[in-house]
């Protein structure tokens, strides 16, 4: 039972992953605060010296003011972190060069491609997919053990 309980979630995570969600109004009063918020996030994401973060282009996802522009590089540039396919002269990455992505930061970059609406059906995200369960499961254990 206790078992059980632990993996409520992770199945939660799963099932968020793969339903529809439907975005909510923001109350007026609170209108310029999520713009000035927008704002950061749109500063953040011309910021080239960091690395892309899934969590900033699931808040751009989000917003209710968009520059598809802006989230269509970014998404990009977190493709290119996540996914890297080949290098510029075409040769393919070393496995080094990939990034090496906690639960969490897989989990919010797969939820931001579903938030594009990219095709989940690649063999490649299928992978990213079958890393996510299966570093869920590692943690699952962990956290038994414990």
């Amino acid at each position: 039972m206790f078992f059980l309980w632990l993996q409520l979630p992770f199945l939660s995570l799963f099932h968020f992953l793969f339903t529809s969600v439907q975005l909510c109004e923001i109350p007026a009063g609170n209108l310029e605060l999520i713009q000035a918020l927008n704002s950061e996030l749109l500063k953040a994401v011309d910021d080239g010296s960091q690395e892309p973060d899934p969590s900033l282009y699931l808040a751009l996802r989000l917003s209710n003011e968009h520059n598809l522009e802006k989230e269509r590089e970014y998404l990009d540039r977190l493709t290119g972190v996540y996914q890297p396919q080949s290098s510029r002269s075409g040769i393919p990455l070393e496995p080094s060069r990939r990034k090496k992505s906690g639960t969490g930061e897989l989990a919010l970059y797969l939820l931001g491609l579903r938030a594009a609406c990219q095709n989940m059906d690649t063999p490649e995200r299928s992978r990213l997919v079958t890393q996510l369960k299966l570093l869920l499961n590692k943690e699952m254990k962990q956290i038994g053990k414990n």
